[in-house]
This record gives C-alpha cells, sequence and structure tokens, in this order.
C-alpha cells in the first residue's frame, strides 16, 4: 500500500458516512419488511468501517509496492472487456434462467475465466455468495426475485 492509499481510504470513509446522513432521512422499516433506508444506512456503515481499516492498513505498511502489473495493459484491458460483455450477457439470460441461475453463472465466469481461481475456490466463492443472497434476499426479507425453470 501506498501513501495515496490512506487518502483514498480517508476519502471513501468521508463519502460513506455522507451517504450514511442522507440514509437516516429515509425509514428504516415499512409495513412489508426493511423501509428505504435499511440498505444505504447498512452499506454506508460497513463501506466506512471498510474505508477507515484501508487507511490505518496504509499508514502502518507505508511505502510497500502499489501492486501487482501483471493485469494491465492489453491483457488486463481484455479482462474488463470480457467481464464487461459478461455483465450485458447475464442481463439478457435473467428473464430466462431466473436471477440467482443467471447471477451464478456470472460469478463463476468471473472467478473461473476472468480470475483464474482453483475450480474448488471459484466454484465454492460463486455457491456460496448466492446462497448466501438468496437466503438473505428472497427468503429473509422476501425481496421477489425474477425466477427461471427452476424455480429460484
Amino acid at each position: 500500500m501506498t501513501r495515496v492509499d490512506v487518502w483514498i481510504g480517508l476519502l471513501l470513509a468521508i463519502a460513506c458516512l455522507a451517504v450514511l446522513w442522507q440514509a437516516t432521512a429515509l425509514p428504516y422499516r415499512a409495513p412489508t419488511g426493511p423501509g428505504p433506508g435499511f440498505f444505504p444506512l447498512w452499506l454506508a456503515v460497513i463501506g466506512a468501517g471498510l474505508a477507515v481499516l484501508i487507511a490505518v492498513k496504509a499508514q502502518r505498511t507505508p511505502g510497500l509496492a502499489a501492486g501487482p502489473t501483471e493485469h494491465g495493459g492489453r491483457a488486463g484491458l481484455l479482462r474488463v472487456a470480457l467481464a464487461a460483455g459478461g455483465l450485458v450477457v447475464t442481463i439478457a439470460l435473467i428473464p430466462v434462467l431466473g436471477l440467482i441461475l443467471a447471477v451464478l453463472a456470472y460469478l463463476l465466469f468471473l472467478a473461473l475465466a476472468i480470475e483464474r481461481l482453483s475450480p474448488l475456490v471459484g466454484i465454492g466463492t460463486s455457491v456460496g455468495t448466492m446462497a448466501f443472497v438468496y437466503v438473505v434476499f428472497a427468503r429473509l426479507l422476501r425481496v421477489p426475485f425474477p425466477t427461471g425453470p427452476l424455480g429460484f
């Protein structure tokens, strides 16, 4: 991490605190479940905490390299284009497969083809992420998702 990361972390924390301040003006609950202030409030709290962690870590370990350069250049641009193209395909597949399966396919594509994670890690992370999203949003919060042929 570099000194710039300290400033980036602090600026992100300030932005998150501004979102938090605005989110407190929205109702936290609604008669049918979470209100319009629920998601922005928690996103801002978690984001501010992570931003502060970035700043603290950067302050404690100054002078480290900014990161590997293997993802730059044409190869990096190709990976970004593939990820963006995959997102477009995912959006087109949502009415056909449903949200859960379409996003699961996209996460698998990102993990295995773009990031080249090991199959165990890529599949585990993708399935775990979608299981978490399904349980929290579809089951606990009862957010309606577009469904596919398998009913989810």
